[in-house]
């Protein structure tokens, strides 16, 4: 797309956002409503505290929909807190005794957290050299970790899957624009 049809594209999204005190309003009002939820919800405060950061990482980037220097640091302070609170929540509750499953987890969380960076609207993955070499590298984790899942199958189902699925991975992170 050229300057022009960006340009006029956001200029057609905006006259369906709302402004910044209602988005605001909007979300304290969301925040009041998972705050109610939560306290009747039958779980420990810990689990509570955490889902209300998770859930709060998830909505803010959809509710308050403008484009400053704030709205991304606090973006992307809650997409840490989120993936750091599901790291931390993953290694507390679920049991992980052979190395297949470390594996699997691994690529799991990685497809998760980079696609919940992308929902937060970051793209830390620049369309350049330095972005094609981070991409290449966060590749090579996944299909590392994909591998060593699959390697508790069969040395064939690296070849057959652990590669197409790499590549998939990979086109899938790197940006498409240049934003």
């Amino acid at each position: 797309m050229s300057e022009n049809e960006n340009e006029i594209i956001q200029e057609m999204s905006k006259s369906y956002k709302f402004k910044l005190p209602t988005q605001l309003l909007l979300l304290i009002f969301i925040m009041i409503g998972m705050f109610i939820g939560l306290e009747f919800a039958p779980f420990s405060l810990e689990t509570k505290i955490a889902s209300f950061v998770i859930l709060l990482g998830l909505v803010f980037p959809v509710i308050v929909n403008v484009r400053t220097k704030w709205r991304s640091a606090i973006a992307l302070g809650l997409w840490g807190a989120s993936s750091l609170l599901i790291i931390i929540w993953t290694i507390d509750f679920v049991l992980i005794d052979n190395i297949a499953a470390i594996g699997l987890y691994i690529a799991f969380l990685e497809i998760v957290l980079i696609e919940f960076l992308h929902h937060v609207g970051i793209e830390i993955i620049e369309k350049n050299r330095t972005g094609y070499i981070v991409g290449t590298i966060l590749g090579v984790i996944f299909f590392v970790s994909i591998s060593i899942f699959l390697y508790q199958m069969s040395l064939s189902y690296i070849i057959y899957f652990g590669i197409p699925l790499a590549v998939i991975f990979v086109y899938a992170i790197l940006p498409e624009r240049k934003i």
